[in-house]
């Protein structure tokens, strides 16, 4: 995501000067396409034969009449250009944003960010080490700097005891966070400030995103409540406090302001009592499985993004039941959920597993299930054949996108999220519309996925090797 964030400040400027009303004819992708064809002296007819790509197409993408219909094509021209990587990537994004439109250009990388951070998080990497000792308490801080030490300085002066916060997250003070709620063994009711507008969704799944480190731990609750202008009324619209002090926080959390306060409690209970839960964890095996068969509630059709073959909906119950070794006190409950959830049809992208004897398919736990042999999940995925066109349609990725134990399972109702630190039920609805947009992100802008003609063909020879 570095080259990302380094063309942030050239998108932007693009989209000003198009609002400006001034022509962008030297950004375009079509101008910097014949710019590099210009300097590199080949002609249209030779670049043409090197590239194996039609010459009158060649000459629509460089009169921008015409786009390439996919990476594959463009990379056959530029392939034969005497271009830097830079280059290569600057004229590849360009194609991306004149093919999917500026803002969903956008708001694609910011999905695309938050499936990288779940395929790759891991929460030791997210956690802060600080030490500091003071020859006098601190009470104010007047930079960035200043105010990660005073939060510091004030959660460690805690044991056992519960915060209440009202901030969106913040890299630097979170993680600071996370590390005190997990020394002090504190719990922490979070209040995040979310946007309503559309085009601000994005910032909203950011916020999640930035949230998985501390969603690990069983201490937190989230909440959230729509705020476009958080810091029109107040110098300090964010706060932290315990039962008796109260860390007041500017809006670019730049500086902020210790006071003795015990009756902010009663505000913040007074606030949360007027918020909505932003997701439901689960921190448990049984509650995992249970909540993930529970999605396709009132949801005809279940969307599942899935670094394994996701199985679970076209395995026979008896034979699931033959696999479960959990107490006997859930497994009524489980099976009837499971009833229901095979009666869903699924929009399935997955990947295709290394199955070996011993394999326990994506969904089920080791502590709930033993696993599976080869013949057993060959079977299932001839059931999974069957089903595609009646109850099913089935995408393969083309590469490793997402980790194996990552599921995604998307709904009109809410979300399923899980991995191998994580499972939990996005209950905020315009994060979930975010997610709606995956397809968009796996068949445009990544060009990640199989035709449905191909998957089916790798699905038919997988299962004969």
């Amino acid at each position: 995501m570095t080259y990302y964030k380094s063309m942030n400040i050239y998108y932007l400027y693009c989209k000003y000067r198009v609002l400006e009303g001034e022509r962008m004819d030297k950004y375009t992708f079509a101008s910097v396409l014949k710019e590099h064809i210009t300097e590199s002296k080949l002609s249209i007819a030779s670049l043409s034969r090197l590239s194996d790509v039609n010459r009158t197409m060649i000459q629509k993408y460089i009169s921008g009449t015409q786009l390439p219909t996919n990476h594959e094509i463009l990379n056959k021209i530029l392939n034969h250009l005497a271009l830097t990587q830079s280059q290569k990537e600057e004229l590849l994004q360009l194609y991306k944003i004149e093919k999917i439109g500026l803002d969903t250009y956008k708001q694609l990388l910011n999905l695309d960010s938050f499936i990288n951070q779940l395929s790759i998080h891991n929460q030791s990497q997210s956690k802060c080490h600080i030490q500091v000792h003071f020859n006098q308490p601190m009470t104010q801080a007047t930079n960035k700097e200043e105010l990660k030490i005073l939060l510091f300085s004030f959660l460690s002066s805690l044991d056992n005891e519960t915060i209440d916060i009202i901030l969106n997250v913040d890299d630097a003070l979170y993680s600071i966070i996370l590390q005190l709620i997990e020394e002090k063994n504190l719990k922490a009711h979070i209040i995040l400030c979310l946007s309503s507008q559309f085009h601000h969704y994005s910032m909203n799944l950011s916020q999640l995103e930035k949230l998985l480190p501390l969603l690990e731990s069983n201490h937190v609750s989230v909440h959230y409540t729509y705020m476009d202008h958080p810091t029109r009324y107040s110098l300090y619209p964010f706060s932290i406090n315990s039962k008796d002090k109260l860390l007041l926080i500017n809006n670019d959390t730049s500086q902020g302001l210790l006071i003795n306060q015990s009756n902010s409690k009663k505000e913040f209970d007074y606030h949360f009592m007027n918020t909505s839960l932003f997701i439901e964890s689960y921190y448990d095996d049984i509650s995992r499985f249970n909540n993930l068969l529970k999605l396709t509630y009132e949801n005809k059709t279940v969307c599942c993004y899935c670094g394994d073959l996701f199985l679970l909906p076209y395995m026979d119950e008896q034979l699931l039941e033959s696999h479960y070794i959990g107490s006997e006190s859930y497994k009524e409950e489980l099976f009837s959920h499971f009833k229901t959830f095979k009666e869903t049809q699924f929009k399935l992208y997955c990947q295709l597993p290394i199955i070996t004897d011993n394999y326990l398919p994506l969904g089920l736990t080791s502590t709930l299930f033993k696993p599976f042999t080869v013949k057993e999940i060959q079977s299932i995925c001839l059931k999974l054949l069957e089903n595609i066109d009646d109850d099913t349609e089935f995408i393969l990725f083309k590469n490793n996108i997402l980790n194996k134990d990552v599921v995604i399972m998307t709904g009109t109702t809410g979300s399923f999220v899980s991995n191998q630190a994580l499972s939990f039920t996005i209950l905020e609805p315009s994060i979930n519309k975010s997610l709606d947009s995956l397809p968009l992100l796996f068949n445009n802008l990544k060009e990640a996925v199989y035709t449905k003609e191909e998957s089916i063909l790798y699905l038919q020879s997988y299962i004969k090797e």
